[in-house]
């Protein structure tokens, strides 16, 4: 891969108090001597093709769960609802609790309820 020049990409950032911060990056472009085809250098914490920061989606998202409307939270944030709706979803999925590690049967009468108090189940 030879150096090809430059590209500028754009991306938002986080937000300081109420002003929205973008970077402004010159991305090395690449080409194939072979093939022709052309790269461009990735960024960690970007997604390819995407101009948000992981970090401001993860917050937007967090910020839906305390119960938040969308419309602030993507007007906070400089994104759009429908990132935000995407981003929650995301995050429901990914901190989806799986109930297949309890017993099929559970027997309730060595439980004790309350504060060392006799169980009723006796």
């Amino acid at each position: 891969m030879n150096k090809n020049g430059f590209k500028n990409v754009h991306h938002k950032v986080t937000i300081t108090e109420m002003w929205l911060t973008t970077l402004n990056i010159k991305k090395q472009k690449y080409i194939c001597k072979k093939c022709k085809k052309t790269a461009i250098a990735v960024l960690k914490d970007i997604n390819k093709s995407d101009h948000i920061l992981r970090c401001i989606k993860v917050k937007a998202a967090l910020k839906y769960k305390d119960n938040v409307s969308i419309k602030y939270i993507a007007k906070n944030f400089g994104i759009s609802s429908n990132t935000v709706m995407r981003q929650a979803k995301r995050l429901v999925n990914y901190h989806k609790i799986d109930y297949h590690f309890l017993p099929k049967n559970i027997d309730f009468d060595k439980f004790k309820s309350g504060k060392m108090k006799p169980s009723s189940f006796y």
